[in-house]
């Protein structure tokens, strides 16, 4: 996705559970507005069509096996952690399944 100067960005053509078309306004990384109003207040910002994408918040996994302290061969706090915000994952719970138990 490209910014503008502004660094604004406006999602359009999303529905919500009832089907009506709402908005998402973003700067830096951030949802700062959310709405049915389809007109933008800022002619500064981009739009971003988003017809047939979903919008979730952030996810999380309870079992996660990030496998550290006693078996760092397989997976580290570090990579697992990269692993699951790349998948869109905001937070995750490590199993107790480590050596010793953590």
């Amino acid at each position: 996705m490209t910014k503008n100067s502004s660094g604004k960005e406006r999602y359009v053509n999303l529905r919500d559970s009832k089907g009506e078309k709402i908005f998402l306004e973003v700067e830096n990384g951030l949802i700062t507005n959310m709405g049915l109003n389809t007109e933008s207040n800022e002619s500064s910002s981009q739009e971003i069509d988003c017809g047939g994408k979903t919008v979730i918040p952030g996810l999380v996994d309870l079992h996660t096996h990030l496998r550290e302290p006693g078996y760092e061969d397989s997976e580290t706090i570090l990579t697992g952690s990269q692993s699951a915000a790349a998948g869109g994952y905001t937070a995750v719970s490590a199993m107790a399944n480590t050596f010793p138990v953590a």
